[in-house]
């Protein structure tokens, strides 16, 4: 044990006290206890003073158990209102004293039974403020004290506690060489082959936590090694197990399910929750394990989801609702439900299994409708909806959208003070107005839902988020107008935002407002308003200069510059275009390991290639060709650049082409091919290939070139059916067919 001073007072032989004043002593210890409790915490280094009082207390009755139990009590409040102003040496100072405690009386179990709960709070409190260096002194101090005392289990279990939380403080710190160190220690303590009785409840506490760390450290073979002798510990003691025992086995293969769903395994994860089943089965009434039940279909489900099971995510959710059908006054059961019958909910939706969705939001109803006053419930089901509007844009389901809406709605007009549905619902109104935009001509419905979300944004102007999506709510709207070319609409909306971003003074709103102007900019160079599209640049130039080290301003500025290179490039100002791509290009050399504003350089770029391939101008193509090339080296893995990429280089192929450039189309042609080998999978890079294929094809036919027509012709047809899922390449090949001799 560390050489520490014990402040004890003074010990010295006491006379049996009277037993007339024992009721005072326990009443004076007591009143130390409250005063404790409710010490303030600029009173916390008073601490060390209560903790000599109630020693002193203690010290007139020492033999009296009954006084020992009220003076951890004591120990345990100080403990608690310690770590309010965490000093790690008024800890050691009082674990000092519990260790002496236990040495003193280490043959008189009424009195050891009182030290653990301190002594295992104090050891939590060195996790909890990452003092791991003591936190490992002290546990082998008592691996070592339970050692000399084998015989002793209550001693024994001490250290186990001790064990159990050093390994679980270790893990959480993702220091895996120290919990696998104390993982050895707990075995050898505490014998999987030979613990029994409560011992062995302590040794399957201990590997649920290792199941649960390992997992989360990533640790695959020490988990599932875990499980195994958690599970064969089980299968021994199957006649003798007690209520504890089963509890810690069943947060085990829940952890397992957890991290078996994480690394795939979802076999061993269907296993493992038939095992809670089983479990839960053989104890009905127990309503902690089937609350643990309910968690591992929730977290099957999700992960059924991702593999797109759709047969296992029906089993699991028809579970799930029986399960909480069968315990209908178990909030923690229903509110399980709710959560994972809404993640089938929106599975099936990405499914684009409308039918079956629309049936477990009725059954989400039917729960909330056992709570109609449970405001959690309400919450986690609009929750659910908002995720299912996200899910809604890219299926494009519109009807089912405004449904979900109306419920979201619904939810919030019963729950208007909630901040959190507002929240959800403000969130949920940016989706919505986003789908109609892209999809529909619904005016008046955008108008109404963005109505809405200014009436949220009136009433809780002070909540950021609530304000942050309306903002949003107006890019999309601004965005919906742009689509329609109804620009005069488009520009009154764009005042109303300018207004609104000006007295938000939110950087946030002034982000959505740029937004919005690259969105205008695009349309504006669309109709050919290029003095409104150098208006918009104006004006987030001088954000720039307002705030030129904020990044999202920078790349937001950016995103802007492609679309006025594009503006000026269809307006064919190649002059103007040429001049703020070379402000793109210093933006690239400004931020060059910025991966977002070097893809819009090559976005760039691929605009005033467009333009330059229109004037025949190869030479300057070619450059600007090799300069993104150079520019998607590094960003091999982002497909969008790369595709943009490979609709460039099909340009440059025809151009090449009309301009006889047979060599410079041959090499061309070979960098698309080392870009779809690079991303097989990638249907843009696919067609591009064809299309440059099928250009050549068809300049070929009119030359009557046979062989090399012919030897172009199979590889655009091998390319259709090495890629037999990607139906344009068929059609591409079909509209040349006429032209091939088969």
């Amino acid at each position: 044990m560390p050489e520490k001073k014990v402040l004890f007072p003074e010990e010295k032989e006491v006379e049996q006290t009277p037993s007339s004043s024992q009721p005072k002593v326990f009443s004076q210890i007591q009143n130390l206890i409250d005063e404790i409790k409710q010490l303030p915490l600029e009173k916390i280094g008073e601490l060390p003073i209560f903790l000599e009082q109630l020693l002193a207390l203690f010290d007139s009755e020492r033999k009296n158990a009954k006084f020992f139990y009220q003076l951890m009590d004591g120990f345990s409040e100080l403990i608690h209102k310690a770590e309010e102003d965490f000093d790690p040496d008024f800890f050691i100072n009082l674990l000092e004293i519990l260790l002496a405690f236990l040495e003193e009386f280490q043959d008189d179990n009424n009195f050891l039974m009182a030290i653990d709960d301190p002594i295992i709070l104090i050891l939590e409190t060195f996790v909890r403020n990452e003092a791991f260096e003591i936190l490992e002194e002290y546990v082998i101090y008592l691996v070592n004290k339970a050692i000399e005392n084998l015989d002793n289990n209550i001693i024994r279990s001490i250290a186990s506690e001790a064990i159990i939380i050093a390994i679980k403080g270790f893990g959480e710190d993702w220091n895996v060489e120290k919990a696998k160190e104390f993982d050895i220690i707990l075995r050898g303590l505490l014998p999987p082959l030979e613990v029994s009785g409560f011992l062995a409840t302590l040794l399957l506490k201990g590997l649920a936590i290792e199941i649960e760390n390992y997992g989360d450290m990533h640790e695959t073979n020490s988990m599932k090694r875990s499980l195994k002798i958690m599970r064969e510990l089980h299968a021994r003691l199957q006649k003798c197990i007690d209520e504890d025992f089963t509890l810690y086995y069943s947060k085990g293969l829940i952890s397992a399910i957890h991290w078996f769903g994480e690394l795939e395994e979802f076999d061993e994860m269907m296993v493992t929750l038939n095992e809670l089943l089983e479990i839960v089965e053989k104890h009905a009434d127990n309503s902690e394990l089937k609350i643990l039940v309910a968690d591992g279909f929730r977290l099957a489900l999700d992960y059924c989801g991702a593999i797109n099971d759709l047969p296992s995510i029906l089993i699991l959710v028809n579970q799930l609702l029986k399960l909480a059908d069968e315990s209908p006054t178990i909030k923690k059961i229903q509110s399980m439900a709710i959560m994972g019958v809404n993640q089938a909910a929106l599975w099936l939706c990405s499914f684009r299994n409308f039918g079956l969705t629309i049936n477990l939001l009725y059954r989400v109803n039917e729960i909330l409708a056992r709570f109609p006053e449970e405001r959690s419930f309400k919450l986690l089901a609009t929750r659910g909806l908002f995720n299912i509007t996200k899910e809604l844009i890219s299926t494009t389901n519109v009807k089912l959208m405004l449904k979900v809406i109306e419920q979201i709605e619904e939810f919030y007009l019963q729950n208007q003070t909630v901040v959190e549905i507002a929240r959800y619902f403000a969130q949920a109104l940016v989706n919505v107005i986003y789908l109609l935009g892209e999809i529909s001509d619904e005016e008046e419905l955008i108008n109404t839902y963005l109505s809405k979300a200014e009436s949220l944004t009136e009433r809780f102007d002070i909540e950021e988020g609530i304000v942050i999506s309306y903002s949003q709510c107006l890019v999309n709207a601004v965005r919906f107008y742009g689509l329609q070319a109804k620009i005069p609409e488009m520009e009154a909306l764009l005042s109303r935002f300018e207004d609104f971003e000006t007295s938000a003074e939110n950087i946030e709103i002034t982000l959505r407002l740029g937004k919005a102007y690259v969105d205008a900019i695009k349309v504006y160079g669309d109709i050919g308003d290029l003095e409104k599209v150098t208006r918009l640049y104006i004006n987030l130039k001088e954000w720039l200069y307002e705030d030129q080290y904020n990044l999202d301003l920078q790349i937001l500025f950016a995103k802007a510059l492609v679309n006025i290179v594009s503006a000026f490039g269809k307006n064919d100002r190649v002059n103007e275009m040429n001049l703020y791509l070379d402000e793109l290009r210093e933006i690239t050399l400004l931020f060059p390991s910025l991966t977002v504003v070097q893809e819009q350089l090559v976005k760039g770029l691929a605009h005033s290639i467009r333009l330059e391939v229109n004037h025949s101008n190869l030479n300057h193509c070619i450059s600007m060709l090799n300069e993104m090339r150079s520019l998607c080296g590094p960003l091999e893995q982002e497909e969008s650049v790369q595709e943009v990429l490979a609709r460039s280089t099909r340009r440059v192929i025809v151009l090449a082409y009309k301009q006889n450039k047979f060599e410079l189309v041959e090499e061309l042609l070979e960098a698309l091919r080392k870009l779809l080998k690079a991303l097989p999978k990638n249907e843009t890079i696919q067609i591009e290939l064809a299309r440059a294929l099928t250009n050549i094809i068809i300049e070929e036919s009119n030359l009557m070139r046979s062989t090399y027509l012919n030897s172009l012709a199979m590889e655009l047809k091998g390319l259709t059916i090495q890629y037999p899922e990607n139906k344009k390449l068929l059609a591409i090949h079909e509209t040349i067919a006429p032209l091939l001799k088969e």
